[in-house]
């Protein structure tokens, strides 16, 4: 299985590696936290504040005195503090965790051996064993390598991210359910210590399902999915639900609700898989700022809620591995260039280091899809630029051109145009048509089962350039015996709205699927 071969690879044994994989997480809160930080009275005075009176309705501005936002502010000078409460913690637990969870050896009185022990002695301390120990019992060497022992399953569990983490002033504990809470009340008894109690009314206590920072996850099927899914809490998903259900029974949206609905959407795509939830909300932005009266409910925006709806349906959890996959992650590199005089070209060079397959592609941009883009060959020659664009292109295009080489796969991917990159990441542009093009990515994604990790490389060290600008001709690939393979352009259903997207990017993995 693959969690016992993870183990072989970190020397754990198949029953340690179970036991790691048995977690439970608790919450923890600090009440008045930032009431507890000491502030220069000077800047007390500085804070005008627009309140509504609770009577009359009327708005004024009230001078408090009270650091609420800026440089000199509470939130800012609890930062440290809030690190030392993580950091100290964490000591605290590596410590218990490295002698108090391990299996015990047997204890039995010492009794002298008449002959010295056939145990060789050790070069390293801690485990320094004399030749004449015995070889069972309180003073055995195996009793003195217990800790080695425990230094070692302490590191396994630095490798899963457990133990003790603060937000400010929310602290999350995961630890193994054999611990039976040990932890979280060691951590009770450390704040208590400092004089600091933790709340009782907030405090999650431990279990296999938890919420942290508005963010669901469950560890009941850690053992044998490997992973961890993430998804918005319930009262997140309602509020969401409530939004859609007015929008749709009024007709009308104005700029103050479309904030929040923006702000609610926003807040949920940190916990579905590629922020997806953050793409369709392009309208609600744009009522928000710039939109006139009356603010009736529009076209796309109705097609907006009909995708936020159908990912609130479909639950398109967020996952994170816990178990490493065993098999090395596919590597890419992809580049565009667009230059006055000719139509954009694209390639991507694609790397299989499981397999030793090598493969490339290219393309050249054609009319229509500059038009898509609402571009023509006259803006290129005028100096228009949609480098990202192109840039971006590449990645959903190599997903459709070798779906099976992608499928469930890791991939680190490189890409040398920073606005692209950061929009993958985001999961969202400023730009729309670069926003569409990063829709599509996180949905094949999906249906792929592709996790990617984008990182940046430099345009010179990027090894696909010259397939962009030389294509078939690009010596480097030949050389590196690459096979090549020309790619298709960008389909018009990329265009369309994100419903269609998303059935789109369904249909077409399925179909390549069968090629």
């Amino acid at each position: 299985m693959r969690e016992e071969a993870a183990g072989r690879k970190q020397g754990l044994a198949p029953e340690v590696m179970a036991r790691l994989l048995d977690l439970e997480s608790g919450g923890e809160d600090l009440p008045d936290a930032f009431r507890t930080i000491p502030v220069v009275k000077t800047y007390l005075n500085r804070n005008i504040v627009m309140v509504r009176h609770p009577q009359t309705g009327r708005l004024q501005f009230v001078q408090m005195y009270a650091a609420l936002f800026g440089h000199g502010s509470s939130v800012y000078s609890f930062e440290r503090w809030s690190a030392f409460l993580e950091a100290a913690p964490r000591r605290l637990l590596a410590r218990r965790t490295g002698v108090a969870v391990l299996p015990r050896y047997t204890t039995a009185p010492r009794q002298p051996l008449e002959t010295p022990s056939r145990v060789p002695r050790r070069t390293r301390k801690p485990l320094e064993f004399s030749r004449n120990q015995v070889e069972r019992g309180r003073g055995s060497t195996a009793v003195c390598y217990r800790a080695g022992r425990g230094t070692r399953y302490a590191a396994a569990l630095g490798l899963l991210w457990l133990l003790w983490v603060m937000y400010v002033d929310d602290g999350q504990l995961t630890d193994v359910a054999e611990a039976k809470g040990s932890g979280q009340a060691l951590i009770l008894t450390f704040f208590e210590e400092l004089g600091t109690g933790l709340s009782t009314e907030k405090r999650e206590w431990m279990g296999k399902q938890g919420i942290f920072l508005g963010v669901a996850h469950d560890l009941e099927a850690l053992p044998t999915d490997l992973d961890i899914a993430f998804w918005p809490k319930d009262a997140i998903e309602e509020e969401l639900r409530k939004h859609i259900q007015r929008f749709r029974t009024l007709g009308v949206c104005p700029p103050g609700e479309a904030s929040k609905f923006r702000g609610i959407a926003g807040f949920a795509a940190g916990a579905q898989f590629g922020q997806l939830g953050r793409a369709p909300m392009r309208p609600f932005k744009q009522r928000q700022y710039t939109d006139k009266p009356p603010w009736g409910l529009s076209l796309t925006m109705e097609r907006s809620i009909d995708f936020v709806e159908m990912l609130l349906d479909l639950k398109l959890e967020r996952k994170v591995q816990v178990v490493p996959d065993l098999r090395l992650p596919l590597v890419v590199a992809s580049d565009a260039q667009v230059e006055p005089t000719e139509y954009p070209g694209g390639g991507a060079l694609v790397c299989d280091p499981e397999t030793g397959q090598r493969f490339w592609g290219y393309l050249q941009f054609s009319d229509k899809v500059l038009h898509m883009w609402q571009l023509t060959f006259a803006d290129l020659e005028a100096g228009r630029q949609p480098i990202a664009l192109c840039e971006a292109a590449m990645v959903p295009l190599s997903l459709l051109q070798w779906p099976e080489a992608f499928r469930g796969r890791r991939v680190v991917w490189y890409v040398d145009n920073t606005a692209a990159m950061a929009a993958f990441v985001k999961g969202a542009s400023a730009n729309e048509f670069l926003e569409r093009i990063v829709g599509l990515c996180w949905m094949l994604a999906y249906h792929l089962d592709v996790r990617i990790w984008f990182e940046w490389v430099d345009s010179d060290s990027n090894w696909s350039d010259g397939v962009s600008r030389l294509f078939e001709a690009d010596e480097l690939a030949q050389q590196l015996g690459f096979q090549l393979s020309p790619m298709d352009q960008p389909a018009a259903e990329w265009g369309l709205s994100w419903l269609f997207m998303w059935r789109y990017a369904q249909s077409a993995t399925e179909e390549l699927a069968l090629v």
